[in-house]
């Protein structure tokens, strides 16, 4: 058969062999792939198939489909397993797959049926116009449903997917098991995020996670449990510029990696194993986890939203931002905390934001408990404290507590040896305010009065309170003597 077919109803494909697409499909209607035994259809781009309604995969009798580099299908909806007691099955090595509806596996009862997303790209473009897991409502645009009445398994190991979400055991709890693999690639999701049916209390699913990337095109939320396998790594959840917020229990043998600028947000006790890395952005954690630790330099973590215990159990090691919050109310001083910890490995910055009333002298905030401290923090971003109060840190890498004291008195810059190099003379020192300007001041007599010194030098104090001057050594004097002054 030869040249394009038009579809306006239903075309039927029944073959028991493995076939090539060869024919251009379009039209309004539906396509159904039956290919008992040993056969399949194959997409490889020889055909473009572009159809408004269903592309049936295992329609009354068993379907196979295999989707390759070059093939652009573009579909209403892809069914997979229709018809109860019907399976279906689809392999996607490359191409690009466009479904302008939605996407079911596993549609009918006693059937289990899949879709492996091997290469390529699989773009389900459209928007919901409902809540898109309520019982007795229709299946929305936009969404993979991985099971409805029937058990879907959804796996991915290399390519590309978009969806608003993704929809796990939709209509009812099944006998079987609705599984969404991620073992490589990348999936993004909107905002309708990873959900089960019946307002997210259907049970009878697994979200494992083993490698590749769950990213977000939007920001999104899951109430579900997911299980980090290890399979092929540790996944990685990219936030992109969004936020992810994630409060069902993570457990597992493997780890997580946070990458993108927004916010990825866990909430609850996880028990995976494996490590936590945060690369870029922030991690907020309000419970507890597992595995060790680590904030690369540039990312953030914060315990929590407003005063939360963070629980760890292995080592945390610091290089990037750690954002904690304080507050006094009356006499009652409470904190963030970071508590359970095994070595904390300090670097990078710790920003603490003090919130209530004015501090005072003697206030002490207990923001760390671990059985050992390595390194210090390279920089400090602590509150600002009344006239006369500092902040005493030297017990924060000892029992990890910071203290309000009384500020101490002001000590004097203090000159270094001098050092002579050809006609010059290096006056360097310690002990200045960080920024501040100073002046070095000269004389030949060392009775005259301050205001009759000469001003040979001037500058600011240096981060560290240190500074230095290189002044000219002049043969028509026998003795110079010099002084530092502030400001």
């Amino acid at each position: 058969m030869a040249g394009d077919i038009i579809v306006n109803s239903t075309l039927y494909f029944w073959r028991t062999d493995k076939f090539v697409l060869t024919n251009n499909i379009r039209g309004a209607g539906n396509v159904y792939i039956r290919t008992p035994g040993e056969g399949a259809m194959i997409m490889d781009g020889s055909a473009q198939m572009e159809i408004g309604q269903s592309l049936e995969v295992g329609r009354d009798i068993y379907g196979r489909l295999i989707i390759q580099n070059g093939a652009r299908p573009v579909v209403g909806r892809i069914n997979v397993g229709n018809i109860s007691g019907t399976t279906g099955d689809v392999v996607q090595d490359g191409g690009d797959v466009f479904i302008t509806l939605e996407m079911r596996v596993g549609h009918w009862p006693n059937n289990t049926s899949s879709y492996l997303l091997g290469g390529g790209t699989l773009n389900i473009t459209n928007v919901p116009a409902g809540v898109v897991n309520q019982n007795a409502v229709a299946e929305q645009n936009g969404i993979l449903y991985i099971g409805i009445d029937g058990t879907g398994i959804f796996t991915q190991t290399g390519g590309v997917a978009i969806a608003h979400g993704i929809v796990l055991d939709g209509r009812g709890e099944t006998a079987d098991t609705d599984t969404f693999n991620l073992e490589g690639g990348i999936f993004r999701l909107g905002p309708s995020g990873l959900k089960s049916g019946n307002l997210d209390n259907n049970t009878t699913y697994l979200i494992n996670l083993g490698g590749g990337t769950l990213g977000a095109w939007q920001s999104w939320t899951s109430v579900l449990a997911m299980t980090l396998t290890g399979t092929n790594g540790d996944v990685t959840l990219d936030t992109d510029v969004h936020t992810i917020q994630l409060s069902g229990v993570l457990s597992g043998p493997g780890g997580l990696r946070k990458t993108g600028s927004g916010l990825l947000a866990l909430r609850g006790n996880h028990t995976y194993a494996g490590r936590t890395v945060v690369s870029a952005g922030t991690l907020r954690v309000e419970g507890a986890l597992a595995g060790p630790v680590a904030v690369e330099e540039g990312a953030t973590l914060e315990p929590g939203t407003g005063l939360v215990t963070l629980t760890l159990a292995q080592d945390l090691a610091l290089a990037g931002n750690l954002v904690m919050e304080i507050n006094k109310a009356g006499l009652v001083l409470r904190s963030d905390r970071i508590v359970g910890v095994a070595t904390q490995y300090c670097g990078g910055t710790l920003q603490v934001t003090a919130t209530g009333d004015a501090l005072a002298e003697g206030d002490a905030f207990d923001l760390f408990d671990a059985v050992a401290f390595a390194g210090s923090f390279a920089s400090l971003e602590l509150p600002l404290l009344p006239e006369g109060l500092r902040w005493d840190t030297s017990r924060l890498t000892v029992d990890g507590t910071i203290q309000v004291a009384r500020a101490l008195p002001p000590t004097p810059p203090v000159f270094a040896a001098p050092v002579r190099e050809g006609n010059n003379l290096i006056l360097s020192g310690t002990g200045g305010r960080p920024g501040d300007l100073y002046r070095v001041l000269a004389a030949d007599n060392l009775a005259l009065p301050l205001v009759e010194w000469e001003e040979v030098a001037s500058g600011r104090f240096g981060l560290d309170g240190s500074f230095a001057q290189t002044l000219p050594i002049l043969a028509e004097q026998r003795q110079r003597y010099f002084i530092i002054v502030s400001p």
